[in-house]
């Protein structure tokens, strides 16, 4: 909320505050004004003492009170007041949101779109322009990470995560309803590398990570084999 928006709301509430004390002024009751008198006895000649001085009481009261039908058009201009600033300050309120929404709707429309389509779990080879090169190297940056892992369960583990992380640096988009696996089993299958070894190193890194069925080294040795099958061919079209 700006300041030129601040200060209006703070006018307005004021005026509201002031109306209703005005109006609380108005029905409030009426005030009595008392006059007191009293009896002075002056002092006699003589000694007969100081002279005594007595109140006699109240002895009259004047109330000064307003009249029924003023103050039904004196509240009927309080109520219409406050409804014309009911009013006022709604009609600003609606005016500020809808202003925040035009706004935000603006900066959508303005803000730059991706027209690179985002690649399904089924797309076909050649339907996504991917480097080749980049793709080969970072399965082989896997196949690194199975070797150098210090068990056969993390090494499958992490050769696939290695893909995942690849796979999200070619600067394709991913539709949003895909998990990283999905969407690097796409992206691999847009490519000229062996769905069947794709789909077993899938298969092979979901029982390592979810399952407590050992893993082996013999595992592992497979594992390999399939990401050595990916690489040629993918450096079988290069060439």
């Amino acid at each position: 909320m700006g300041r030129r928006g601040q200060s209006a709301l703070a006018i307005g509430g004021a005026g509201v505050l002031c109306l209703l004390v005005l109006a609380g002024s108005v029905i409030r009751m009426p005030f009595q004004a008392r006059e007191w008198d009293m009896d002075v006895t002056l002092p006699t000649l003589g000694n007969q003492g100081p002279a005594a001085v007595e109140p006699s009481g109240l002895i009259g009261s004047s109330v000064v009170e307003i009249s029924p039908w003023v103050k039904r058009i004196l509240l009927g201009l309080i109520y219409l007041l406050l409804a014309a600033i009911t009013l006022w300050l709604r009609t600003w309120w609606f005016n500020k949101i809808r202003g925040m929404w035009e706004s935000a709707r603006q900066g959508r429309e303005r803000r730059p779109r991706n027209d690179s389509p985002a690649i399904g779990v089924n797309a076909p080879a050649g339907t996504i322009d991917l480097d080749l090169d980049q793709v080969a190297d970072a399965v082989e940056l896997a196949l690194r990470a199975l070797d150098q892992a210090a068990t056969p369960r993390d090494g499958v583990v992490a050769a696939w995560v290695a893909l995942e992380e690849a796979a999200l640096r070619q600067g394709v988009p991913r539709d949003p309803a895909q998990t990283p696996t999905e969407f690097t089993v796409a992206l691999l299958g847009a490519t000229p590398a062996p769905p069947a070894a794709t789909a077993a190193l899938c298969a092979m890194y979901h029982q390592a990570r979810f399952s407590s069925r050992p893993v082996a080294d013999a595992d592992c040795a497979q594992a390999a084999t399939h990401l050595r099958a990916i690489i040629h061919a993918l450096q079988g079209v290069k060439a």
